[in-house]
């Protein structure tokens, strides 16, 4: 008789039409748990957006209704026929485990809790999501019985301080949990600051793998010469991506220029002109970073595949009320010794573009991250 797998339910954000790192985070750790033999999926979980009841109520009568996509295709339709390009929908259903069963609020997950004896939550920056919204408390897994394991795996809080008026409530949510990681140093002083001590900082799930198995599962033919990939996420002018010194440096080496734009705080748009867009399926996305002569970003798993697939890449940090988000690319880059990388006030995008890495010593280090990481998330389900 087939032995009945041990169920891992994890909550984390999937509802993207076109963040690659979003999608590429919560297939990263379900495929380790898959591989380690355990029943993984990941539960569906999608607030009603809107900041007020009203327009919530609006919003789930129009899901109720079935009536979804058609809502926001109409709501900005130029945005939806690019990320139709993209096709999330079918990676996602050919690619991640998720339940049936579409949860919308904290309370039908209290009522109707997935059945799983473990729960994780994590990782990206579900825990910036603040707990004076109820629904919130969801990620912070305040939901099953006591008798489930609780465990975070890498959740950003994406802030140096939580509200001070929060804090009694934070750390009774914390205290919940079996075992606590997160992906900053500021994650870790958030938690000590509630009481919970011990926390561990552990890799991004996307990093759990190597560049070789994204290569072996989604690599694609090359079908350009030469270029450098932008990867543009969270920014509203083009000379926040200094694209006056890319353009030069692209113009200077010969190099064609491929752009794929992503909606994170602010909506994807094309601000560059003479260049290609590509509105790529996940599988583009990898091979375009693969296959790359050089990666312009400001995001941060565009620099994680960057390194994982071993390509030179330089990081512009965000300029805008989002550069918050920074302190994760630049503790990530500290720890692999590359932050000549970063284009700063005193460093240009052309010095960026000149300094070296020595991929033999970066590889030695992020497999090192990895193994701690994946320590961290053996011991956590007594593996």
């Amino acid at each position: 008789m087939a032995l009945t797998k041990t169920k891992v339910g994890v909550i984390t954000f999937l509802d993207t039409r076109n963040n690659y790192g979003q999608v590429l985070q919560a297939f990263a750790l379900q495929y380790i748990l898959k591989q380690w033999g355990y029943d993984a999926f990941v539960i569906d979980y999608e607030k009603i957006k809107g900041k007020n009841k009203c327009k919530k109520f609006i919003l789930s009568l129009i899901e109720y209704l079935g009536f979804s996509k058609v809502y926001w295709s109409f709501r900005d339709r130029n945005l939806w026929q690019k990320d139709t390009k993209r096709k999330f929908d079918d990676f996602k259903k050919k690619y991640i485990s998720c339940t049936e069963k579409k949860y919308r609020t904290l309370y039908q997950l209290q009522k109707n809790p997935p059945d799983a004896q473990y729960y994780i939550t994590g990782s990206d920056q579900v825990w910036a999501q603040l707990i004076s919204d109820q629904d919130n408390r969801a990620y912070f897994l305040d939901f099953g019985n006591d008798d489930i394991q609780r465990i975070s795996y890498a959740p950003s809080f994406v802030m140096s301080e939580y509200p001070s008026e929060l804090l009694s409530q934070l750390g009774c949510l914390l205290k919940r949990f079996d075992h606590i990681s997160v992906r900053e140093n500021c994650g870790i002083e958030i938690c000590n600051v509630v009481g919970c001590m011990g926390v561990k900082k552990v890799a991004d799930p996307t990093l759990l793998l190597t560049g070789d198995v994204y290569k072996r599962l989604f690599l694609r033919k090359k079908i350009i010469s030469s270029y450098i990939f932008i990867y543009c996420l969270n920014i509203v002018d083009k000379e926040e991506m200094e694209w006056s010194a890319i353009n030069a440096y692209a113009k200077n080496k010969h190099l064609n220029i491929i752009v794929t734009p992503s909606s994170g705080v602010y909506p994807a748009k094309e601000l560059f002109e003479g260049v290609s867009y590509s509105y790529c399926t996940v599988e583009g996305w990898i091979s375009n970073i693969t296959y790359s002569s050089l990666v312009v970003t400001t995001s941060f798993h565009g620099i994680v595949f960057s390194l994982l697939l071993n390509r030179n890449f330089v990081y512009v940090p965000l300029k805008n009320a989002f550069k918050r988000a920074n302190d994760r690319v630049y503790e990530l880059l500290e720890i692999l010794d590359l932050k000549d990388k970063i284009v700063t006030n005193s460093k240009t995008f052309n010095r960026a573009v000149l300094a070296k890495i020595d991929w033999c010593i970066v590889n030695e280090k992020l497999e090192k991250y990895r193994e701690t990481s994946l320590s961290f998330l053996k011991e956590s389900l007594n593996k």
